[in-house]
């Protein structure tokens, strides 16, 4: 989550409703029921698994994650980033 709150407040001036999509967003995944076998579950942790916004949440914190880590190989000598690097 702060991976997103911080993704959303760099791009504040592109994303008007910054504070809203974070409530919202919270609120998914605060309020995360399921049910398996009759009986309904809260995930408390992470995000559970077939939710519209798993992708997306998904897909925004591995860029984040690769953007991090090009920018410590770049400042660290002894990291090299990859010739080939692929993410599915």
């Amino acid at each position: 989550m702060n991976s997103i709150k911080q993704l959303c407040y760099d791009f504040q001036n592109v994303i008007p409703n910054a504070h809203f999509i974070i409530e919202l967003l919270e609120s998914v995944l605060n309020s995360s029921f399921m049910t398996f076998d009759g009986k309904y579950f809260q995930q408390i942790f992470g995000l559970i698994m077939g939710t519209n916004v798993a992708p997306i949440l998904t897909n925004i914190y591995m860029a984040m994650l690769e953007n991090e880590l090009k920018a410590k190989c770049k400042t660290d000598p002894k990291l090299i980033w990859p010739i080939l690097f692929k993410r599915y």
